[in-house]
């Protein structure tokens, strides 16, 4: 999936869960929880650390592996608040940023090329959702729901259902 349409389904996310936030947490807070969730949501693809020579494309970390396993964002969403003894603030930030990782890995599930489900470096499973694989089909699906959800005043709820997870 492009980076474009990765940003757009998180800007989608965004603008349900914002009002939510900025009443539970302030308008400052809310505004760092936005930006977390947009730079998550092409974290997993920067954090391979690609690079081109030649015409050729070199990853640190090969491309689809570590960084779109689903547990690996999970984990570190709910281990490294606590593990790095972070503010309320920075750890809501940081949630926020896993939460929006692990959107872009179920987007990437998708797609035909699909991601690892349990190893990281293992075949890659693809969910095959055919209106979801094209770009504008899915920025339409997500945009739908995020809209729904805003419209049923279930951000807030969502929210709420987090509140174990986010501090």
């Amino acid at each position: 999936m492009r980076s474009a349409t990765h940003a757009a389904a998180s800007a989608c996310s965004a603008l349900v869960l914002f009002e939510p936030m900025a009443s539970r947490f302030g308008w400052m807070n809310a505004s760092i929880g936005v930006c977390a969730l947009m730079v998550g949501s092409k974290a997993p693809d920067w954090l391979e650390l690609r690079r081109w020579w030649g015409g050729k494309r070199f990853s640190v970390i090969p491309h689809r592996t570590l960084t779109h396993t689903w547990w690996v964002w999970v984990a570190a969403m709910i281990l490294a608040p606590w593990w790095l003894g972070l503010s309320s603030l920075a750890a809501l930030a940081w949630q926020i940023f896993c939460l929006s990782c692990l959107l872009h890995v179920a987007m990437d599930a998708m797609t035909p090329m699909g991601v690892p489900l349990l190893n990281p470096f293992g075949a890659k499973t693809s969910l095959g959702v055919p209106i979801l694989r094209s770009d504008l089909g899915f920025i339409a699906a997500w945009g739908a729901l995020s809209w729904g959800l805003w419209r049923l005043g279930l951000g807030g709820s969502f929210l709420e259902a987090m509140r174990g997870f986010l501090l």
